[in-house]
C-alpha cells in the first residue's frame, strides 16, 4: 500500500518513518521536528505532501490499513504568474475584492498570498472555521475575509452564498468538479478553459481560454467599457430625438408652420442618429475607467443624473432650432427656416458627439475613435449635401444657406454645450460602491 496526502491526515496513521533505508519507529519527538519540517515547507508557499507504504498480506482491507511508514515529505512549488500582483492592484483600484479559497495547507495559502499582495489587511480562515460559524456570523465577517484555506466544496458554496446575502456581485473562477456548485452559485461563474472539467465548464457562464486571472480583470475592465458606451449610446440617441420632439412641438403649440417636413426629420435620423451610435460602441476604455467602483447591483440604464441631462441637454437642442427656425421665418421665409433648423440640428449633433463633457470620463478625457470621427464628418456631410446638391435640394426641400444665414445656425448650436455644462455641474457617470 502506498499512500499520499497532506502530511496532518498522513501523519496520525504512521506509526514508523524510514530511516537509513529502514523502517524506524516513530518517536514523539521524531513527529514534532517532522511536523515542523513540514510547517516551515509550508510557509515558503511549498504545497506538501507526506509519502507513506505498508506491506499487506492478501487478507488485509487497504482502506482500514493503519500502521504506515513515513517515507518523506515532498514539497511541489506552483508559483503564481507575473501578473497577478498588478492585476490585484487594478481590482482594488476598481473596488472589486479578491478572495482566494484554496484546499492548501493554511501556511502555504499564506505564504502565496502575502507574495501576491492579497492578505494585506485581510483575513485568512479555515474550512473548520467556518464550520464553527452559523450563516449570521459569517455574514458579519465575509468581507473581512481574503483566504479560504483547507477549504472543501461546502465551505466555497457558503462564503459565495455568504457574500450574495450581503448584497455583492459575486464572480467565482474554478477548474475542477469540486468548484462546480459554488461557480453554478455565482452570479458570474467561470471556469477555466485549459485544466478545467467539464462538468465545471457546463455549470460555467464564461470559460477563461487561457486559464489567466489577468484576463478576468481585463474582462472587467472590456465589460464597463461596453456598458459605459451602451450608456453613452443611447443618452446621446434620446438628446438628439428629444430635441427634435422640442422643435416640434414648440412651434406647433405657437401655431407656427412645421418647421421640418417628414423628409427632413427622416434624414436628420439618419445622417445624426443611426451612424453616430453605431460608431459610439466602438470606443475605447476612458482613462481611469478601472478606478471607479462597481455600479450598484440592480441599477438603472439612466441613473447618475443621466435621466435628468437628457432632458436638460434635449431641450436645449430643441430650442436652439426653433430659435434659428424662428429668425429664418422672420427674415427669409419658410424654405430658408426649414433648412436653418435642419442645419441647426445637424450641427448640435456634431457637437454633442464630441463634447468631452459627454462622451468622455469625470476629467473631460475623450478617448480617440476614428469611427466616431467618421460618422460625425458623414453625418455632417450629409446635411450639407441635402442643402447645397441641386438635385438633393428638391428631395429635401431645402435651399442653399448663405452665411448670414449660417451664422444664427452655428450661434444657436454652438451655445448648447455650454449651456448644458452650466445647468449640470458635476454631472458625471453612474455612482458606484464597493464590491
Amino acid at each position: 500500500l502506498v499512500v499520499k496526502g497532506a502530511p496532518d491526515r498522513v501523519m496520525p496513521r504512521c506509526t514508523s518513518c524510514r530511516r537509513d533505508g529502514k523502517p524506524c519507529p516513530m518517536e514523539e519527538q521524531t513527529r514534532r521536528e517532522i511536523t515542523a519540517i513540514g510547517e516551515d515547507m509550508a510557509a515558503r508557499a511549498l504545497r506538501v505532501l507526506a509519502l507513506a507504504y505498508k506491506p499487506l498480506a492478501a487478507s488485509e482491507d487497504w482502506r482500514t490499513a493503519d500502521g504506515l511508514v513515513l517515507a518523506g515529505l515532498v514539497g511541489m512549488q506552483d508559483p503564481p504568474r507575473p501578473e497577478v500582483p498588478q492585476a490585484l492592484n487594478r481590482c482594488r483600484r476598481a473596488g472589486v475584492a479578491v478572495v482566494m479559497i484554496t484546499g492548501d495547507h493554511p501556511r502555504t495559502a499564506a505564504a502565496i498570498a502575502r507574495e501576491i499582495g492579497l492578505l494585506d489587511g485581510g483575513r485568512l480562515v479555515t474550512g473548520m472555521e467556518l464550520d464553527a460559524m452559523d450563516d449570521p456570523d459569517l455574514d458579519a465577517v465575509v468581507d473581512e475575509i481574503r483566504v479560504c484555506a483547507r477549504a472543501l466544496p461546502r465551505h466555497k458554496l457558503r462564503l459565495v452564498r455568504s457574500l450574495q446575502r450581503r448584497g455583492h456581485v459575486v464572480a467565482m473562477a474554478g477548474d475542477g468538479v469540486n468548484d462546480a456548485p459554488a461557480v453554478q452559485q455565482a452570479d458570474i461563474g467561470l471556469a477555466m478553459g485549459r485544466c478545467g472539467t467539464d462538468l465545471t465548464k457546463g455549470v460555467a457562464d464564461m470559460v477563461i481560454a487561457d486559464d489567466n486571472f489577468a484576463t478576468i480583470v481585463r474582462g472587467i475592465e472590456e465589460g464597463r467599457a461596453v456598458y459605459a458606451n451602451i450608456r453613452t449610446a443611447v443618452a446621446y440617441l434620446l438628446y438628439t430625438n428629444a430635441g427634435d420632439l422640442v422643435l416640434m412641438l414648440t412651434a406647433s403649440v405657437l401655431g407656427l408652420p412645421l418647421p421640418l417636413v417628414p423628409i427632413q426629420l427622416l434624414w436628420i435620423n439618419l445622417s445624426g442618429d443611426s451612424l453616430p451610435a453605431l460608431a459610439i460602441m466602438a470606443d475605447p476604455p476612458v482613462p481611469g475607467q478601472m478606478r471607479r467602483p462597481p455600479r450598484p447591483k440592480g441599477e438603472n440604464l439612466l441613473a447618475g443624473g443621466l435621466g435628468r441631462r437628457i432632458v436638460t441637454r434635449g431641450t436645449l437642442i430643441g430650442l436652439a432650432g426653433f430659435a434659428a427656425y424662428r429668425l429664418g421665418l422672420a427674415r427669409w421665409g419658410v424654405g430658408a427656416a426649414r433648412t436653418m433648423a435642419l442645419a441647426s440640428l445637424g450641427t448640435s449633433q456634431f457637437l454633442h458627439l464630441f463634447d468631452p463633457a459627454i462622451q468622455g470620463d469625470a476629467a473631460g478625457r475623450c478617448p480617440p475613435n476614428k469611427y466616431k470621427a467618421a460618422a460625425g464628418v458623414a453625418g455632417l456631410g450629409m446635411i450639407l449635401a441635402s442643402v447645397y446638391v441641386p438635385g438633393l435640394r428638391g428631395v429635401f426641400q431645402t435651399v442653399p444657406l448663405s452665411w448670414r444665414q449660417w451664422l444664427p445656425v452655428l450661434a444657436t448650436a454652438g451655445v448648447v454645450p455650454f449651456l448644458g455644462r452650466a445647468l449640470e455641474p458635476g454631472a458625471a457617470g453612474p455612482p458606484g460602491r464597493k464590491k
